[in-house]
């Protein structure tokens, strides 16, 4: 009986929280501070606009993500750069094994035993979403600067003060939902506790999650002989039933910025405006507190659903544009000591055009984790949108966005 309790809560939330809570903004969203940055381009910079419209190139990796309508293929580089953006939590690039009984060949139907199976997504969200957190909180990463989502080995495991019930929306759902007492977080990984994220160094890998291989970066903190060694410390196979240190609880994501940085340099080399599209993604999603803070819950959903409501105002309230101007040509500077790491009080430092992209990334966490702490108090009071906050990051978003596509019009053009 427990066990059913158990079941049909977790599937509550499971669902609330992958409709909405690990896409970071939503559609719109992200389509609306993407479209604002090139149209703060346009106005101010006319010439690195018409630079990037006539950019001319075509990325395997990035168009093998996803289906595409035909008329995709007849917009201008612009357009295809907006429309890509929100559609990067759309990517199936990560997949989950769900072991049912014991663990076996999860792409072939075996004969006597209940067989493995696998998704790229569950409800209306795709586990690529999980890769699209930064833990800011956390502190120092264990495999990175920053590491992404974790629940054991991440901050989502404490300070999670959404409970279910809160969530809840019919007495049933809320009478279940004290029953469990689980907060979001441990709801999603409690429900995935037989799960396991397939990546290189796992048997029967056949390239079955390549966002790990991408983002994968080694060399950074050269704990890691290689890539392989990596992911298979970062993702530890499930072996059979629900163990202790092992499975999805266990894992530890690949943070947000080494996307930035993956797509970035993806962009340079082929020159293809789809690549731009999970760069600019990773940039808004950097300036949600609840990405920097490393949780799914905590009133994350209902903060995307009031930017949602209210980016359009903000966007187009007068002045937006020209400070958006004024915050994105204040960093187009060079650093004569451009961070190759960022540490606490860092929020407050200046943006550089000659920062690399992933320190990009980190500074506009740095400074939505910072909101996160200073602003809502970690939501330990309950839920309540500060909309001068929520617009300054949307700025802030909009600002960084200018800027990176202004780099990489200079490194293109310059090189």
């Amino acid at each position: 009986m427990k066990r059913a309790i158990y079941v049909v809560i977790t599937v509550f939330l499971l669902l609330m929280v992958t409709s909405a809570g690990t896409g970071a903004y939503n559609y719109k969203s992200h389509r609306a501070i993407a479209a604002e940055a090139f149209h703060a381009l346009a106005v101010y910079w006319p010439d690195e606009y018409r630079d990037y419209l006539s950019l001319k190139g075509y990325g395997t990796e990035v168009r093998s993500l996803r289906l595409r309508p035909a008329s995709f293929y007849q917009l201008d580089n612009v357009q295809m750069t907006v429309d890509e953006t929100p559609e990067v939590d759309n990517y199936n690039d990560v997949e989950l094994v769900k072991v049912k009984s014991r663990l076996d060949n999860p792409h072939i139907d075996e004969d006597f035993v209940v067989n493995d199976t696998v998704s790229y997504s569950y409800g209306s969200s795709n586990f690529t979403s999980f890769n699209h957190f930064i833990d800011i909180k956390k502190g120092v990463g264990e495999f990175d600067d920053y590491d992404g989502y974790s629940f054991e080995r991440g901050s989502a495991r404490s300070g999670g003060y959404q409970k279910a019930s809160d969530a809840a929306t019919s007495f049933l759902e809320k009478v279940f939902a004290g029953l469990t007492g689980y907060d979001v977080d441990k709801g999603i990984n409690w429900w995935f506790r037989d799960s396991y994220v397939h990546v290189l160094g796992h048997e029967w890998y056949r390239d079955c999650s390549p966002a790990t291989q991408r983002y994968s970066y080694p060399d950074e903190k050269g704990k890691y002989a290689s890539v392989e060694a990596e992911l298979a410390a970062r993702f530890p196979r499930l072996e059979d039933g629900a163990r202790t240190g092992q499975g999805l609880p266990n894992s530890v994501f690949m943070p947000l910025d080494n996307m930035a940085r993956y797509w970035y340099e993806n962009f340079l080399k082929t020159k293809d405006p789809v690549a731009m599209g999970p760069v600019l993604h990773a940039l808004a999603d950097a300036c949600v507190p609840h990405h920097s803070s490393g949780y799914s819950g905590n009133w994350h959903a209902e903060y995307e659903k009031d930017v949602e409501d209210r980016i359009a105002g903000w966007i187009s309230k007068e002045g937006n544009l020209k400070k958006v101007k004024e915050i994105a040509d204040s960093w187009f500077w060079l650093d004569p000591d451009p961070p190759r790491s960022l540490r606490g009080n860092d929020w407050s430092r200046k943006p550089a055009v000659n920062w690399d992209v992933d320190m990009l990334v980190t500074w506009l966490a740095l400074n939505s984790f910072k909101a996160y702490w200073e602003v809502y108090g970690e939501f330990k009071n309950g839920y309540i949108l500060n909309e001068e906050s929520a617009t300054e990051l949307t700025q802030l978003a909009t600002a960084m966005s200018v800027l990176v596509i202004r780099k990489t019009i200079a490194e293109i053009y310059i090189k």
